[in-house]
């Protein structure tokens, strides 16, 4: 699955880091957990936002069918101040979103907190990409379609009319 990422974001963006691993993966280079604690999406956007010193695009391994345009698209949300998170059946999607450079310290703060990444955006403004927008990308959905257990691979075979094998 995380090859399959890897390709869509490399399509979409050009340079792709892996967060939370000490040894190269898919032919991009890994930057290790620097908070040691392996917490998580929020402990890892601590990590890029502080080690990259740039804005990032967040994307989860178990979202493995997300859509290069629906990268890019997300990421030319370029704004200092807020996150650009896609909103899906009323929820937000902060394992496929942009974070700004801005948010570093209140990601590190969140993460002393113990927070989850969900609290993070739930307490700071940001961006809201509703489905009107998205899906005048061409997306369906399936970019943030999470793949838990083997039940979810025929599940999103049937709901997207995929064959994943």
């Amino acid at each position: 699955m995380i090859d399959w990422v890897i390709s869509a974001a490399t399509e979409a963006l050009g340079n792709v880091v892996v967060v939370g691993r000490k040894t190269p993966v898919g032919g991009v280079d890994c930057i290790p957990d620097i908070s040691g604690s392996h917490r998580g999406p929020l402990s890892g956007i601590a990590t890029a936002l502080r080690v990259l010193d740039a804005p990032i695009v967040v994307l989860a391994v178990d979202q493995p069918l997300v859509d290069s345009l629906t990268i890019r698209s997300i990421a030319e949300h370029d704004d200092q101040d807020f996150a650009a998170i896609p909103i899906h059946q009323g929820e937000e999607q902060v394992t496929c979103a942009r974070y700004p450079r801005r948010w570093k310290d209140l990601a590190d703060e969140a993460l002393a907190r113990d927070l989850s990444i969900r609290d993070l955006v739930r307490t700071n403004d940001y961006l809201r990409i509703d489905e009107d927008i998205w899906r005048s990308w061409g997306e369906d959905g399936r970019s943030w379609f999470s793949i838990d257990e083997p039940g979810d691979v025929v599940a999103a075979e049937r709901r997207f009319r995929l064959d994943l094998h």
